[in-house]
C-alpha cells in the first residue's frame, strides 16, 4: 500500500503483511504503542483504510476517559459496527448467540453476567462475521480502557488466533495512568502474543518533510533544527507548531510543551469560543451540545459556534447533538489549566442543569453524572454526590458491569462524610453485600466490619440491629461467626434479654437463647420500633428481615402475614421493591400451606417482576416460574428456563447456589441420577453441609442406605445440624432414610416429629426447593412400619393435596405409595387395584419423565403382585411344631426361638433386621435402630428440645398478636411432648443407654440361629446348606439369597 504518513514506512509494511496473512490465512493481534501525539492513530487510520480496500470489514472502537464511559464500551462501538456493516447473512449467523450482543448493546437488561459468555458471545460474533468476510477491529487509546474490556480484548485474541481476524490497538505506553490502569496487569501477556510497533519521534530530516507537506514550502534548515528540538519529532507537535507559525508566531514564541502550543492556539480564538471550549473541557471528551447550552448565558450562541470549531477541527461532530473533541491532548490541556475552583463550579453546573432538565438525562450516562458529582468537590453536597454514585451503580448492575458497580459504590463509601453514620452503613452494606455474592468474602467482611464500626461509634442500637441482620442474612451457610457476635451484640444492646415479657426461665439460670431466638427476637422489635415512629423505609426493612429469621416448619401462618404487611407498605410508600419481595415469598407460604391460591400469587409476581426493569426480580421470576415448572411436572420447560437462568447469574454466589439446587431437584425428579454427583460437587463448594445433605438424599434414593444412615448419624450428632432454612429438607432426609432402613424405633421418631406439620408443605431454602407433603412422609413411614391402614389414608391425603397444587410428579409419589400399601395391606381386591393403580402411575411417568419412578414401579411390581407360583419352600407353625420344606423334602421339628428368628428373616429378603427386634418381636425396643450406639437417641431427644423452642416461639407470637385460641394449641402440644420426653429418659433425666441391650441380644440372636441351624444339618441338609450361605447375624441380621427364593409362611 502507498501510504502518506512520513517516517512510517517500516511500520507501514509490517501492518501490510499483517493484513494480507489475514486474507490468506489467518490474522492476530497488533498494538501500536507510543506517547501522546505520536501518530499512533494515524498509522492506524492508515492500516484500517488499506485494509478495507483489501476487502476486510473494518470495526472501530475508541476507549474514553476511566470513569467516564460504562465498561465495554470500545467493544460496543465494534458490535455496533459490525450489525451496520457486516451483511445481513453475517449478522444473523453471528447473533444467533442470543442475548449476549443485545445486552452489550444496551437492548436488553439483565441481572450480573456470566463474563465468560458474553466474551464467548462477542468472539463468537466476530468469528461467524469472519467466515463471511475477513475482519479488523481497531481499538483506540487501550490506556484508557476499562478492566471488562480488557479481558474481553485478551479473551477474543486468544480465541481467534487462527481466524481471519485482525486486532489492532493503540495505547499510550509512556502515560503515568499506563502502569496504573489493569490494561498493564495483562500487558505481559498481551504483548506475548502480539506483534508489538513502537513509534517514537520523526528524525530531523522527516520533520523537515512534514512542515513542507503543511506549510507548502521547504523549511530552513535551522528551522527545522529547532522545530525538531522542541517537539522531539513528535507529529502532533509538530503539526500545532507549523499551524502557529502559520498564524503569525515566531518560533521563539512556540513554547517546549504542547500544554503552551494548545493556549496560543486558543487565545486566537474569539472569546465565546474560548469559554466553550472550557465547558466543553469539562464536560468530557465527549458531550452533548443541550449540556453545554443549558450552562451558557446564551444558548442561542451554542448553535452557532459549535460548526465554527468543528471547521477549525478542534471538535467533531458525532450526530444526535454530540460531539467530542478532535485531539483529546486538547481538552486535556484546556482542562489542566482551569482554575480548580472553576472546575469544580463548572462539574456542579452540569450536574445541577442534568437534574433541571430532565431530557439531557437521557443523553447523560449515570456513570458520567457521577463523575461530574465527584469531581465537584464540595460544590455539590456529599449526599447529593453519594446519591448518584448509587445510581450509577444500579445502572452498571443492570449493564451487567459488575466491577464497575463496585467501583461505584466503593468511590461512595469514601465520599460519605465521617459524621454520617446512618449511611456509612447503608453504603458499607451494600458494598458488602455485592462483594460477598461475588465471592469476594474477605473484601466483603472488611466493608460489614466498617458498617458495625459506624453503628458502635454512634452507639446506635438500632443501627447495629439493622447491620448484624444483613450480614448474618447474607449468608445461607449459618456458619458466619462474625454475623453470630454481631446478633448477641445487637441484642444485648437493646437489652432483650430483660425485657419484661421475657419468660423468667430465660433471664434466670435457663439455657442460652438459641440463635433463631435472638434472630427473631431483633428482627421483631425492629418492627415495633419502626411502627411506633412511623419509619416505613426501617419497617420494611425490620419485616424482610423478620420474614427470613422466621422461615422454618410451620411458620408459613407467620409468614403469609408479614409478606401481607410488607406489601401494604410497598403501596403505602410506592415501593415496587416491596410489592416484589412481597409476592415472591407469599407463594411460597401459600403453597406451603397447601392453598391453591399460591399459583395466582405466582403468576401475580412473575407479570410485575417481568414489566419493571428489575433485573434481580427478573431473574428471581425466571427461578420461581423454573420452580413451578418443576413442581407441575413440566420438566423440558424447568430445563429450558433454569438454562436461561444460568446464563443470567453469572459469577453472582447466591444466584448459582440457587440455579444448582433447583438444577438438582429437576434431576433428582427426573430419576437422572447419573447427572448428579457434579451438582453435589459444586454446591458443596458453596456451603459443604448443604452438598453433604442432597448428596445424602440422592444416596437414598438410588438405593444406598447404609451410606445415608453414616450421614444421619454422624449429622444427628451435631446439636444443629442445619440452618432453619433446610431442616425441611432435613426432615425429608431423615424420613427417607428410616423408612428404607427399616428400623421401627427410627421410623416411629421421625413418624412424631413429622406429625404437627400434616397438612403442609415441606418447604425449603425460601421456595427454591419443594419436597413434597408432610403427610406423603408420613405415609412412607406409616407403610415401613407396615402400618398400612394409616399408609393408604396418608397416601390418599397426600395424592388429594398435590392434585389440588396442580403437582403431578407429587401426585404421582402418592399413588404409587398408596398401590404399594395396598399390596402390603392383601385385602381380597387389594391386589387388583393396585396393579392398575401402578399401570396408570407407569405410563404418566413416562409421559412426565420421571425415569426414576419407572424403575421403582418395575422393581416392586414383580414381587409384590407376579402370579401365584408353587413356593420353593414354606416355614409354618401349627403352635407346637414347625414344617419346613425346601427342595422337595419337608420336615418337622418342635419348636425353638431360632426357628421363629429364621421365619422373621425369610419373610424380608435382602433387609437388615435388628437382633433387639428378633428378640423382643412382640415389644418394641427404644432403641433397637442404633445397636450400641447412643447417638440417634441423642438426636431424637434434641428433635424433641428444638420442637419445644419453637413451641415457645409460636406461643410467643400468638400472645403478642393476642390470638390466644393458637397459643392455646400450642401450648397443649408443648405440655404433650414434655410429657412424651420425661418417658424417653431415665433417672433425673439421663437418656437410655443402648448398648448393653443390643450387644445382649446380638449374643442370644447369635446363638439361637445357630442352634436352629444345627438341627436343620441333622434333619434337612439341603435347607441348612443354603442358610448357612445366606444368613448373616450381628447387631444387624439378613437372609439374602443370591437369586429368588419363594417362600411359604404361615
Amino acid at each position: 500500500m502507498t501510504s502518506h504518513l512520513i517516517g512510517r514506512d517500516q511500520q507501514v509494511r509490517i501492518l501490510q503483511d499483517l493484513i494480507t496473512r489475514t486474507l490468506d490465512s489467518h490474522g492476530g493481534l497488533a498494538l501500536i504503542s507510543g506517547d501522546a501525539g505520536v501518530g499512533k492513530t494515524a498509522l492506524a487510520a492508515t492500516a484500517a483504510q488499506h485494509a478495507q480496500s483489501r476487502g476486510l470489514l473494518v470495526l472501530n472502537g475508541a476507549c474514553w476517559d476511566p470513569g467516564s464511559a460504562p465498561d465495554y464500551w470500545p467493544w460496543v462501538q465494534v458490535v455496533r459496527a459490525l450489525r451496520s456493516g457486516a451483511s445481513a447473512t453475517a449478522w444473523e449467523a453471528g447473533n444467533e448467540i442470543g442475548s449476549s450482543l443485545s445486552i452489550m448493546l444496551g437492548e436488553t437488561v439483565m441481572a450480573e453476567p456470566d463474563e465468560f459468555r458474553l466474551h464467548d458471545g462477542v468472539t463468537t460474533a466476530l468469528v461467524s462475521a469472519a467466515h463471511h468476510q475477513p475482519l479488523a477491529v481497531v481499538l483506540e487509546d487501550l490506556h484508557w480502557a476499562d478492566a471488562a474490556s480488557v479481558r474481553l480484548l485478551d479473551f477474543v485474541a486468544r480465541h481467534t488466533w487462527f481466524e481471519r481476524i485482525l486486532l489492532l490497538g493503540t495505547y499510550r505506553d509512556l502515560e503515568p495512568v499506563w502502569h496504573e490502569h489493569p490494561v498493564h496487569a495483562v500487558a505481559d501477556t498481551l504483548l506475548g502474543k502480539a506483534t508489538t510497533i513502537t513509534l517514537t519521534g520523526l528524525g530531523r530530516d522527516e520533520v523537515g518533510t512534514l512542515m513542507a507537506r503543511h506549510t507548502g514550502h521547504e523549511p530552513t534548515s535551522d528551522l527545522v533544527s529547532e522545530v525538531h528540538r522542541r517537539t522531539g519529532g513528535n507529529p502532533f507537535f509538530v503539526e500545532q507548531t507549523v499551524h502557529l507559525l502559520a498564524a503569525g508566531d515566531e518560533i521563539t514564541a512556540i513554547p517546549p510543551g504542547v500544554a503552551d502550543v494548545v493556549h496560543q492556539r486558543l487565545a486566537r480564538l474569539p472569546a465565546a469560543e474560548q469559554h466553550l471550549l472550557e465547558t466543553a473541557a469539562v464536560a468530557g471528551h465527549e458531550f452533548h451540545r443541550g449540556v453545554i447550552a443549558a450552562l451558557s448565558s446564551n444558548p442561542g450562541s451554542v448553535e452557532r459556534l459549535l460548526p465554527d470549531l468543528v471547521a477549525a477541527r478542534l471538535l467533531n461532530a458525532l450526530g444526535h447533538g454530540r460531539f467530542a473533541f478532535a485531539q483529546d491532548l486538547v481538552r486535556e490541556t484546556i482542562y489542566r489549566g482551569l482554575p480548580p475552583r472553576q472546575v469544580c463550579a463548572a462539574h456542579a453546573a452540569i450536574v445541577h442543569a442534568v437534574t433541571r432538565h430532565p431530557h439531557l438525562g437521557a443523553s447523560t450516562l449515570p456513570s458520567e453524572l457521577a463523575r461530574h458529582a465527584q469531581l465537584a468537590g464540595t460544590a455539590i453536597p456529599a449526599g447529593r454526590a453519594v446519591e448518584l454514585l448509587l445510581a450509577a451503580a444500579d445502572d452498571a448492575d443492570r449493564r451487567m458491569a459488575v466491577d464497575e458497580s463496585v467501583e461505584h459504590h466503593r468511590r461512595a463509601l469514601d465520599t460519605v462524610p465521617a459524621d454520617d453514620a446512618r449511611t456509612i452503613v447503608d453504603v458499607a452494606l451494600r458494598l458488602g453485600t455485592r462483594l460477598r455474592r461475588r465471592r469476594g468474602r474477605s473484601a466483603a467482611d472488611a466493608a460489614f466490619t466498617r458498617a458495625a464500626a459506624a453503628a458502635r461509634e454512634v452507639g446506635d442500637a438500632l443501627l447495629l440491629t439493622r447491620v448484624a441482620l444483613t450480614v448474618y442474612r447474607r449468608d445461607l451457610t449459618g456458619e458466619d461467626h462474625v454475623g453470630l457476635q454481631l446478633i448477641r451484640e445487637a441484642h444485648d444492646a437493646l437489652g432483650l434479654a430483660e425485657a419484661p415479657g421475657r419468660r423468667e426461665s430465660d433471664r434466670d439460670g435457663g439455657e442460652e437463647p438459641s440463635t433463631d431466638r435472638l434472630l427473631q427476637e431483633l428482627a421483631t422489635h425492629g418492627v415495633v420500633e419502626a411502627r411506633r415512629h412511623r419509619d416505613d423505609n426501617a419497617l420494611t426493612f425490620a419485616l424482610r428481615a423478620l420474614h427470613d429469621v422466621t422461615w422454618g416448619p410451620g411458620t408459613a401462618p407467620q409468614r403469609e402475614v408479614v409478606t401481607t404487611e410488607l406489601a401494604q407498605v410497598g403501596h403505602r410508600t410506592g415501593s415496587t421493591e416491596s410489592d416484589q419481595f412481597a409476592l415472591s415469598l407469599r407463594w411460597v407460604a401459600l403453597l406451603e400451606l397447601g392453598d391453591a391460591r399460591y399459583l395466582g400469587a405466582h403468576h401475580e409476581f412473575v407479570a410485575l417482576a417481568m414489566s419493571r426493569e428489575s433485573p434481580r426480580y427478573a431473574l428471581a421470576a425466571i427461578l420461581d416460574r423454573a420452580i413451578v415448572a418443576t413442581f407441575h411436572g413440566h420438566f423440558e420447560g424447568a430445563d429450558a428456563l433454569l438454562d436461561q437462568a444460568t446464563g443470567h447469574a453469572g459469577f453472582d454466589q447466591h444466584w448459582t447456589f440457587v440455579v444448582d439446587h433447583l438444577r438438582w431437584a429437576l434431576r433428582l425428579m427426573q430419576g437422572r441420577y447419573a447427572e448428579l454427583d457434579g451438582l453435589h460437587a459444586r454446591l458443596a463448594a458453596h456451603d459443604p453441609r448443604h452438598g453433604q445433605l442432597v448428596a445424602a438424599i440422592s444416596t437414598v434414593q438410588r438405593g444406598d442406605v447404609p451410606t445415608a444412615l453414616r450421614h444421619l448419624v454422624e449429622s444427628s450428632g451435631q446439636a444443629h445440624p442445619y440452618p432453619r432454612i433446610y431442616v425441611p429438607l432435613w426432615l425429608r432426609f431423615q424420613a427417607q432414610v428410616a423408612a428404607a432402613s427399616g428400623r421401627r424405633e427410627l421410623c416411629q421418631q421421625i413418624r412424631a416429629i413429622l406429625q404437627p406439620y400434616v397438612g403442609q408443605w415441606a418447604v425449603s431454602l425460601y421456595g427454591c426447593d419443594i419436597s413434597g407433603p408432610y403427610q406423603h412422609w408420613c405415609a412412607v413411614l406409616d407403610a415401613a412400619l407396615e402400618h398400612w391402614e394409616d399408609a393408604i389414608v396418608g397416601f390418599t391425603a397426600a395424592g388429594e393435596a398435590a392434585e389440588r397444587l396442580h403437582s403431578r410428579p407429587w401426585s404421582l409419589q402418592a399413588r404409587a405409595g398408596l398401590a404399594l400399601a395396598l399390596i402390603g395391606r392383601g385385602q381380597a381386591t387389594d391386589a387388583e387395584a393396585a396393579a392398575t393403580l401402578l399401570n396408570d402411575v407407569e405410563r404418566e411417568s413416562i409421559e412426565v419423565g420421571m425415569n426414576g419412578l419407572v424403575e421403582h414401579i418395575r422393581q416392586a411390581r414383580a414381587p409384590a403382585i407376579a402370579p401365584v407360583t408353587a413356593a420353593d419352600g414354606a416355614f409354618r407353625f401349627d403352635g407346637q411344631v414347625w414344617q419346613v420344606s425346601y427342595a422337595g423334602r419337608s420336615v418337622y421339628l418342635p419348636d425353638a426361638k431360632g426357628l421363629g428368628d429364621l421365619h422373621q428373616l425369610l419373610s424380608c429378603p435382602g433387609q437388615e433386621v435388628a437382633a433387639l427386634r428378633l428378640v423382643e418381636r412382640d415389644h418394641v425396643a427404644a432403641t433397637a435402630h442404633l445397636g450400641a450406639d447412643p447417638v440417634l437417641d441423642d438426636a431424637a431427644l434434641a428433635h424433641y428440645r428444638r420442637r419445644l423452642a419453637q413451641l415457645d416461639e409460636h406461643i410467643d407470637w400468638a400472645v403478642a398478636r393476642g390470638d390466644d385460641g393458637v397459643a392455646a394449641r400450642h401450648d397443649g402440644e408443648r405440655a404433650a411432648l414434655i410429657a412424651q420426653l420425661r418417658s424417653a429418659v431415665g433417672l433425673h433425666g439421663r437418656s437410655r443407654r443402648l448398648g448393653d441391650d443390643a450387644e445382649r441380644a446380638r449374643k442370644a440372636v447369635t446363638g439361637r440361629i445357630r442352634a436352629a441351624l444345627r438341627r436343620l444339618e441333622d434333619h434337612h441338609p439341603e435347607l441348612a446348606k443354603h442358610l448357612n450361605a445366606t444368613i448373616s447375624t450381628g447387631l444387624t441380621c439378613t437372609y439374602r439369597p443370591p437369586t429368588k427364593v419363594s417362600w411359604e409362611l404361615r
